[in-house]
């Protein structure tokens, strides 16, 4: 995607203006048609509006779309405010989002709904990335490994899409007790780890990695392990897409 002129122009003044940072998740490709909107601030009080589009004010984290020179696909991390539970519903029900879509988007304040220069089409190059998997969740945030449309591993057998991390919904520790609600991994031990796989004490930092490794910390290397991901799947550049039925 080329860079508006109108940015273009903006980039080489000194004095371009305000930066703004919208922000969408859509749920679509998971079956869910629900989208969220927000962005990191707000106008006088009001919402952000771009072409029609409302954007609500939520405390958040971008880092990583940089590409870098030994030519590696980026994978940002996003990291929202889990003190309100904004999103933490749909995170439970939706498998941690992973396939899901988020969109970052990138302007100046003038070009926004409400100003005499407002025009929806002067952006920066639109970012476009998938939920790969849930690294971290706690009480003040949630954080998550996004991946690029290249690097999605985009595999289906029939009625299963392949996916490299474990697709079981783990235990959320919520005000002093784990949340087993909509969960399917069987793991309810009382021995912690963190999303690294390091033990721990602490039960509010317990979250699986959703890797291999994990599964085996939890239920063992020789017993039977409930892993629902395809650890290999990466080997393979190949599209079976149309054999999904």
């Amino acid at each position: 995607m080329f860079t508006n002129e109108k940015i273009k122009k903006d980039t080489e003044n000194l004095r371009p203006g305000s930066l703004i940072e919208l922000y969408t998740i859509d749920l679509s490709p998971i079956g869910i048609s629900t989208t969220y909107n927000f962005t990191t601030g707000s106008i006088d009080g009001d919402l952000v509006r771009m072409n029609g589009i409302s954007y609500s004010a939520l405390p958040v984290e971008v880092e990583g779309f940089e590409y870098n020179s030994e030519g590696k696909l980026p994978r940002p991390l996003l990291r929202i405010t889990n003190i309100k539970n904004s999103l933490l519903g749909a995170v439970i029900l939706n498998n941690d989002l992973v396939g899901s879509i988020f969109i970052r988007r990138r302007t100046f304040m003038k070009y926004l709904d409400g100003f005499p220069t407002a025009d929806p089409n002067a952006q920066f190059p639109i970012d476009i990335f998938y939920f790969n998997r849930k690294t971290k969740q706690n009480k003040f945030l949630i954080e998550f490994e996004l991946i690029s449309s290249l690097d999605v591993e985009n595999i289906y057998l029939p009625k299963k899409q392949c996916l490299e991390s474990c697709t079981h919904r783990y235990r959320v520790y919520i005000d002093g007790e784990f949340d087993y609600v909509d969960v399917t991994c069987p793991y309810t031990a009382a021995v912690y780890f963190n999303d690294s796989g390091a033990t721990t004490v602490k039960p509010e930092e317990d979250n699986c990695g959703r890797r291999l490794n994990d599964c085996k910390l939890r239920f063992g290397i020789v017993a039977p392990l409930p892993y629902e991901g395809f650890p290999n799947i990466a080997k393979f550049d190949v599209n079976f897409r149309n054999f999904r039925r």
